[in-house]
Parts: structure tokens; C-alpha cells; sequence
């Protein structure tokens, strides 16, 4: 009788151990759970004028988008990158 109310002791502390490494293991990202997928690319920017969304070009981009694998640009003159741009005219209503 003593053993049965160890082993049944046994299960909550057993149990509270599993979600614990469960939470750990989560937040260092060792696996992920099925079904979730990441987009990992760098972020855009998107500007919107009267409705509709123009997405800008990256400049320098240092992102790692998985272990081991990065996206970098580097744009030395500024200045010339930002001349190549399309011009974009903006209403020049108050509000």
C-alpha cells in the first residue's frame, strides 16, 4: 500500500517536470510546434499615399533569416542610392 501512494506521488511531480522542460526548451527555440511557420526575411518598408502602398528599396540590411544564414546589403554612397529611388510626389493637402 506504502509503494502505490509513492508511484501516485510520483506522477504530479513527473508531470509538473515535463511541462517545465517543455517551457525551457520552448524559449531557447530547440523545436518548434507543428504548424508554425516564421517569416524570417528582413521587414520592408511600405509607404502609402492616397491608398496605395509603394514598398521601398533596402539599403543595408545585416538579418540573419535562419542559424547560420544571413541576408546583407551594403550600400556605400547613400546619396547616389537614394537618387537611383523613383521619384514619388505627395499631395501637398493640409489637414
Amino acid at each position: 500500500m506504502k509503494k502505490i501512494l509513492q508511484l501516485l506521488l510520483l506522477i504530479p511531480v513527473a508531470v509538473i517536470s515535463i511541462f517545465i522542460i517543455t517551457l525551457i526548451a520552448r524559449q531557447f527555440g530547440v523545436y518548434n510546434f507543428i504548424g508554425e511557420d516564421y517569416d524570417t526575411s528582413p521587414p520592408t518598408g511600405e509607404l502609402h499615399v492616397n491608398g496605395s502602398g509603394i514598398i521601398m528599396e533596402q539599403g543595408n540590411v545585416n538579418w540573419e533569416v535562419k542559424d547560420g544564414e544571413f541576408v546583407k546589403k551594403r550600400v556605400d554612397d547613400i546619396k547616389t542610392f537614394a537618387q537611383k529611388e523613383k521619384k514619388i510626389d505627395l499631395p501637398s493637402e493640409r489637414i
